[in-house]
């Protein structure tokens, strides 16, 4: 079984930084992939799925802060969706998107 996505997702290979808020700590992590809906990243810590999360990208449109769930988690591998992020921040992902390569492993395109 194929699953599909709503978004085309692009390589983005770069540091971030994932705020929790229970326990409060910031932690490195490395983006993998990014589209206008989410992203994952490698994070060399325990996160709960469902928990929620603010990630810090620095882009070249400048930084981001972007309220976000944990998804899914496979290892240390996080799939994370973004939550109510404003107008301004969709259109500088949107801008970033159109930077980047196009990710095309694994699943389908919706």
């Amino acid at each position: 079984m194929r699953i599909t996505r709503k978004y085309d997702r692009y390589v983005f290979s770069e540091a971030i930084n994932v705020r929790r808020h229970s326990p409060a700590a910031i932690v490195p992590a490395i983006a993998l992939e990014i589209c206008q809906g989410g992203m994952s990243a490698i994070i060399p810590d325990s996160l709960r799925v469902g928990e929620e999360t603010e990630l810090l990208v620095s882009t070249p449109f400048g930084r981001l802060l972007l309220p976000a769930i944990v998804r899914n988690k496979n290892q240390f591998r996080y799939g994370f969706e973004f939550t109510a992020i404003t107008d301004e921040q969709r259109e500088r992902i949107r801008q970033l998107c159109d930077s980047l390569i196009r990710y095309t492993g694994g699943i389908d395109q919706e």
